[in-house]
């Protein structure tokens, strides 16, 4: 990864260098700045394409264009053909950061679209007097802003951002609110009232001149079933053609790089897929384990390993060793997130970053595929609604809540928690409520101005409306 920040309005070139400073840990390989007329822009790079060319903040000579950038465009080399056909002239050996800044020349935001990778940029038109920012369709790079009487501000963490002298820190209450209801803020949505997460999928026009200006998505996940596919195998034969490909494409780099294995579906598929186009030998799976028994999956991994001829490295955590690591973890991170996995996930990324410098994982084959657990209680929750009257329900959640908690992983007391407390809401509820790890009567007890149930999950709610065909297996997955 990279960090990004800038600004125009209040503030100075040491102010700058200050933010930019504070995202090191996301780029510790290489930094620039550009600095003119109450306008910065700042990096940090990890390099991974075109190491010696790709340095930034990139600018072009013919416009004055500026452009900071974090993360990686995987088709960018078919792009650059393109833009080489409409007579561009690159002046790098293979980088994907010149060929966003080219494609944004030639189409403007509707470059956006053409793009296959994760990204967050910004780039400064000094003619138009503009400055744009862009994120990847899933949101997978973050990027912040704030925008007030003082000027406009960016960041890829929200750290650099209250360096600004203009950012303002007050808390947001309901935000905080739903992070409680979430375990994480909702996309757009910050702890503090003085700035903003772009969407995911979206972009941001801000004019310099009365600091005006224009938003709107560029692509939005729908669920559109296909009826041309009507055969299992030949469905099967496509996943498996399209998880080759996306592999294929991630494993462009000129550093070394590897695989989080945790020996599940998803991150043992990349890894196949990976040894499919380029040899075992030169790749390296990493794997955390643990010593309480229902967490540790390091077997499963180390046999996934051996069975695809690939080197596994193993690192088993203790929990003083989790302990130990919890201020550090949590020190870096500028917004709250409520995923006690941050930690491991953390250790397996210093244990990786020790031998390469890019990593594939499994993360997001869950929700694709509807991997979650809570997905498989929606029809038994169907039926638990029409036949068990209310008196009932509050009953056997107070039996349940009489019993003594195990601290084993997915227990059936844990379960059965919260299959019962996600049902004490309305059915459009149900699902996060499953989720979170306080449900709404809880958090009322915390706050002095608490939101209701819906204006908890007002962002779900929308986004179910958006699409309101879809049935309850839909909207959990666009969940």
């Amino acid at each position: 990864m990279c960090g990004i920040t800038g600004f125009y309005g209040a503030g100075t070139e040491a102010d700058l260098k200050a933010m930019t400073s504070e995202l090191w840990h996301r780029g510790p390989d290489d930094g620039g700045l550009y600095w003119q007329d109450r306008l910065g822009f700042g990096h940090r790079r990890l390099a991974i394409l075109d190491i010696a060319h790709g340095k930034q903040p990139m600018r072009d000579y013919e416009t004055g264009a500026v452009l900071v950038y974090n993360g990686e465009i995987y088709n960018h080399l078919q792009i650059r053909t393109e833009l080489e056909k409409l007579g561009h002239r690159f002046f790098t050996a293979h980088s994907d950061t010149e060929t966003l800044l080219r494609a944004f020349l030639q189409w403007g935001a509707d470059c956006l679209i053409r793009f296959n990778g994760m990204f967050a940029f910004a780039i400064y038109l000094p003619q138009k007097r503009q400055i744009w920012l862009g994120r990847d369709r899933f949101g997978e790079k973050p990027l912040f802003y704030a925008l007030n009487e003082h000027g406009f501000a960016f960041a890829s963490e929200i750290a650099a951002l209250r360096l600004w002298p203009g950012f303002c820190a007050e808390p947001d209450k309901a935000n905080i609110q739903r992070f409680f209801a979430w375990n994480y803020l909702p996309a757009g949505r910050c702890a503090t009232l003085g700035c903003q997460s772009l969407p995911p999928g979206s972009w941001l026009c801000v004019n310099l001149d009365g600091l005006s200006t224009a938003s709107a998505p560029y692509w939005q996940f729908r669920l559109q079933p296909d009826s041309a596919w009507k055969d299992e195998a030949a469905l099967a034969e496509e996943l498996r053609r399209l998880i080759i490909e996306a592999t294929k494409r991630r494993l462009l780099s000129d550093v070394p790089l590897g695989v989080f294995l945790s020996g599940g579906i998803d991150s043992s598929a990349i890894l196949a897929a990976a040894c499919r186009v380029t040899d075992p030998e030169c790749l390296q799976t990493f794997t955390i384990g643990f010593h309480e028994k229902s967490f540790d999956e390091s077997a499963k991994a180390a046999s996934v390993a051996r069975f695809l001829r690939v080197k596994n490295r193993i690192r088993h955590l203790t929990e003083s060793a989790m302990r130990d690591s919890i201020p550090r973890t949590l020190g870096k991170m500028s917004e709250p997130f409520g995923d006690a996995s941050l930690i491991p996930t953390w250790q397996l990324c210093a244990f990786a970053r020790e031998n390469v410098t890019v990593a594939l994982s499994g993360d997001g084959g869950d929700e694709l595929f509807g991997g979650y657990d809570p997905l498989a209680a929606i029809r038994p929750a169907a039926w638990y609604r029409r036949l068990i009257p209310d008196w009932l329900h509050l009953l056997a959640r107070s039996l349940i809540a009489a019993l003594p908690a195990s601290d084993r992983n997915m227990s059936p007391d844990f379960r059965i928690r919260r299959f019962l407390r996600g049902l004490s809401y309305p059915a459009s509820l149900q699902l996060p409520i499953w989720m979170s790890g306080l449900e709404p009567a809880e958090i009322r007890e915390f706050f002095e101005n608490p939101l209701t149930g819906e204006e908890l999950y007002a962002d779900l709610l929308h986004l179910f409306q958006t699409q309101p065909d879809s049935d309850a297996l839909e909207q959990a997955l666009l969940f």
